[in-house]
């Protein structure tokens, strides 16, 4: 927010604490275009005009008549003494941080980079400050024109999109991308199928190993077929090598002799 151009000057802009008779008896601020009473009462110019126009023709200190062609200004003593304090910029709110005698603010602060300014490109209402004016012009404003690379046409940044020949060039890039994007899917399914194909020839060949030296050992399955005993017996078991167990098989048609 910018500061006001009525009253004194805010006593923590001061660098060093400012003695409290350099204050105006009216706004309590640090005396600003100091004026003077004829009985030596000091104001803020702004504030001891405006106060004899709204208020009375008299000194708010000691009620002498007095009137705006009376007001003369302090002893150049004091002026002097005033204009060598050291005080920060108007805009150190926006981010300035120039400490610089009172007597030469009023010139930073018309060349400060920080004071507030709009943008002039036509229909923009931003305002950022003086330094960074430049590159948002050029850069940043979404009213900033440009020239289309295809036509040379100079068009609007904002409404760039809806010109022919870059909607032309936005199309040609998303399908640029569709056929990336494409490739790059057919190249994962066809590692996803390498991948299914290896393990089921893993699967395949750990069978063909299994089955193979069950045929190389001849340790697939030991049959038991009845037995002695005084009844003949027509029962049947097998024993399983890779489960180490055993079954019981169908019977036999004849029991055993």
């Amino acid at each position: 927010m910018a500061r006001s151009s009525f009253g004194g000057y805010e006593e923590e802009r001061f660098k060093d604490k400012v003695d409290i008779k350099l204050q105006c008896s009216i706004c309590l601020k640090v005396l600003k275009d100091p004026g003077q009473c004829p009985n030596e009462h000091y104001f803020c110019g702004s504030c001891i005009r405006k106060n004899l126009r709204e208020n009375s023709e008299t000194c708010s200190m000691c009620q002498h008549h007095l009137m705006e062609e009376s007001l003369t200004k302090p002893p150049r003593i004091l002026t002097d003494f005033m204009q060598s304090f050291m005080i920060r910029c108007d805009h150190e709110n926006r981010g300035c941080p120039e400490v610089v005698k009172l007597k030469f603010l009023e010139r930073h602060v018309n060349s400060c980079g920080y004071s507030p300014t709009r943008c002039t490109n036509a229909g923009c209402a931003e305002a950022m400050n003086r330094h960074e004016k430049e590159r948002h012009e050029r850069e940043q404003c979404q009213f900033r024109k440009i020239a289309c690379d295809e036509c040379g046409e100079q068009v609007i940044w904002k409404s760039s999109r809806v010109h022919p020949c870059f909607m032309r060039k936005h199309m040609d890039n998303l399908e640029r991308r569709l056929n990336i994007v494409q490739n790059n899917v057919r190249e994962v399914n066809d590692e996803v199928k390498q991948v299914k194909l290896t393990q089921n020839e893993m699967e395949y060949l750990a069978k063909e190993a299994i089955e193979r030296c069950d045929l190389f050992t001849g340790r697939q399955k030991i049959f038991v077929c009845g037995g002695r005993n005084e009844n003949r017996l027509n029962s049947v078991e097998s024993y399983s090598w890779p489960e180490n167990s055993w079954t019981l098989e169908p019977a036999m048609k004849q029991a055993s002799p």
